[in-house]
């Protein structure tokens, strides 16, 4: 009797206590990422390195600066026509697939001949989010993390 009476008492603590987590409502983190720009200079200056173009894009979480600068990174085909000067490209969009946590900046060039390109940077811990802003240089992301 006194068994059953202490499974019970546990059976029953157990299940308050899943189901007021249960109820929990989930916690969220907002990055902003600002992209990689060819005209910039300095460290955050997109390069066109032959077989790839890349640079040092800027991570915010929660409005203030992240330990993290992101280096986003594209590869170029090598029959690509983007030249090795990336003066001539403006950004045009970003993106984010919230399957892969995979941010993209999108570049097209003033020049007509010159191909399309894009970068792209993993945000760790960044699968599931939601875009709450973006241009064609920054995004905003509210990504889920734990519970409140």
């Amino acid at each position: 009797m006194r068994k059953s009476l202490k499974f019970v008492s546990a059976a029953i603590f157990l299940s308050v206590s899943l189901s007021s987590f249960a109820f929990e409502s989930p916690s969220s983190v907002t990055v902003d990422l600002n992209c990689p720009l060819p005209f910039s200079g300095g460290p955050e200056a997109l390069t066109n390195f032959g077989d790839k173009i890349a640079g040092y894009g800027n991570e915010m979480v929660n409005g203030s600066p992240s330990m993290n600068q992101p280096y986003f990174i594209g590869k170029i085909d090598q029959n690509a026509s983007i030249p090795a000067d990336l003066f001539s490209y403006q950004p045009t969009d970003t993106s984010y697939d919230s399957t892969t946590g995979v941010i993209g900046c999108h570049f097209e060039s003033m020049e007509p001949d010159n191909e399309p390109f894009a970068v792209y940077y993993k945000l760790t811990n960044g699968l599931g989010g939601q875009v709450m802003s973006q241009g064609p240089e920054n995004i905003s992301i509210m990504v889920p993390f734990g519970f409140k």
